[in-house]
């Protein structure tokens, strides 16, 4: 599934595209024997990223390049993975660093620059502080609080509506949550906390939340497909983090959809693609070729 991270996956492959045929990427083939790289193209990204057979062609046909995609892990192991590589990059490009993990991302030196030709108004997406263009805006949306309604329609519990009803006994136990070290989505709610309570009261806000048995997890995909109640995976918490675009994958069959997103819980996040830099240090048997 794609829940809220699916803004526009045409726009990835464009981006994709575009990154890597105009600028002068280094292409790695897997050809151990001596003879010539493989024209192909490398794109890491976070374990949500979805692309169709149909699309993926379309870009091949288009670019000249044969796509790789290098899926693990949420948006902040993936940073965390980049970081640590990042003299031997495992790709050659990269989408899925959003707004929360950019900064460290710049700060790493893990990203090479690369002036897109943006669309109208995409600008004013840029990372603030990227003064190199070393990532590219490509979509956005808003991380928001997910709940299950029917599960608090049979249960006769009204459903919370605040990030201050997520703290009412009512809901103890109910919430999960992805882990704001691994996880942008978690990254993010957590700064939504900051946003609304200020320096000197967010540290507290958590202390009660947890104190109230809301559940970490090591990603989205944890938190969503397999915790959640309308996740598909049997899950039994009806409150989640998620995005305001994830009721649309949960429709009921009858024009309606069986979540709601609780709009007043929401951070803004945008994603954003960029170009990795050479490999440092070469690896042994293994040929490159420079393609502009």
């Amino acid at each position: 599934m794609w829940h809220g991270r699916g803004r526009g996956p045409v726009w990835v492959a464009v981006a994709t595209a575009a990154l890597v045929t105009s600028s002068c990427s280094l292409v790695g083939g897997d050809d151990d024997s001596g003879g010539e790289a493989s024209k192909r193209v490398v794109l890491v990204t976070h374990e949500s990223f979805v692309m169709s057979k149909e699309l993926q062609q379309q870009f091949e046909d288009q670019s000249g390049y044969d796509l790789v995609v290098k899926a693990s892990g949420d948006a902040g192991a993936l940073t965390n993975k980049l970081v640590l590589t990042k003299d031997d990059p495992t790709g050659d490009v990269v989408f899925g660093i959003d707004n929360t993990f950019g900064s460290r991302a710049i700060d790493e030196g893990i990203l090479a620059p690369y002036a897109a030709t943006l669309p109208e108004g995409a600008e004013a997406y840029a990372l603030p502080g990227d003064d190199d263009h070393e990532l590219t805006p490509v979509d956005t949306g808003n991380v928001c609080v997910n709940v299950d309604d029917t599960w608090f329609a049979d249960k006769g519990i009204p459903e919370p509506g605040t990030l201050d009803d997520l703290l009412e006994p009512e809901y103890r136990d109910l919430f999960v949550i992805p882990g704001a070290t691994t996880s942008s989505p978690g990254l993010a709610f957590l700064l939504a906390t900051i946003a609304e309570y200020g320096e000197d009261g967010w540290q507290d806000y958590w202390t009660r939340l947890m104190a109230n048995g809301a559940e970490l997890t090591q990603g989205w995909s944890d938190a969503y497909e397999v915790d959640f109640t309308q996740g598909g995976g049997g899950g039994d918490r009806p409150i989640v983090l998620s995005y305001d675009s994830s009721p649309a994958f949960t429709v009921d069959g009858q024009g309606g959809t069986t979540t709601s997103a609780l709009l007043d819980t929401c951070f803004r996040q945008t994603e954003y693609a960029g170009v990795l830099p050479a490999r440092r240090t070469p690896r042994v048997r293994r040929p490159w070729s420079t393609s502009c």
